[in-house]
């Protein structure tokens, strides 16, 4: 059995979307839709009760830790559409950092094994494909993204195999994504 010591749960109504480990033991970080909004929460310690991280009357959810366990990267509509922010645990009551800023959807981010770059989907580019940039919360990292795919399809959900060299997706027309796909990115981290 795999020991787990930190596992990120996303929910999104009653489903599990992702999970992802890092360091700390029975800390946990999910997004709940109650009446009012959809929040991203964090239980720190078994039995504590969870703790509103990033409040916002705008939706935020998809959220997954760093390798390091320092930071949360999640998904908020907070500027008008779905760009990815991020929040420095060191200082959780600052406000979170606007990693993307473009127009188009940016969701679903992954951290590479070593947490230098997040690979996530995006629509810049008139499909939902998937891109890479460099983690670097306090830069202005945005403009070195990459579109892998360049596809005419969707592309969704990716996750990046534990030593960094492969990406798995699922992908899809007309949101048919009953098929995946592993993309070997060999030197693109």
């Amino acid at each position: 059995m795999i020991n787990f010591k930190k596992c990120l749960l996303s929910f999104s109504l009653f489903f599990i979307v992702s999970y992802c480990c890092a360091e700390k033991v029975d800390t946990i970080v999910f997004s709940s839709l109650k009446p009012a909004n959809w929040d991203i929460y964090l239980f720190e310690n078994r039995g504590d009760a969870p703790r509103t991280l990033a409040k916002h009357p705008a939706l935020d959810y998809n959220a997954v830790f760093s390798p390091d366990g320092r930071w949360i990267v999640f998904t908020s509509e907070r500027s008008g559409n779905a760009d990815l922010f991020a929040l420095d645990l060191h200082m959780i009551e600052s406000p979170p950092l606007q990693l993307t800023h473009h127009f188009a959807m940016d969701d679903a981010a992954c951290f590479t094994p070593d947490g230098t770059s997040l690979v996530f989907v995006s629509n810049r580019d008139g499909f939902a494909d998937i891109w890479q940039m460099p983690f670097a919360p306090d830069n202005q990292s945005e403009k070195q993204a990459v579109n892998l795919t360049k596809s005419t399809t969707s592309e969704f959900n990716p996750s990046i195999s534990s030593d960094g060299q492969s990406i798995t997706y699922c992908f899809g027309q007309d949101y048919n994504l009953d098929k995946s796909i592993t993309h070997s990115v060999g030197d693109g981290f």
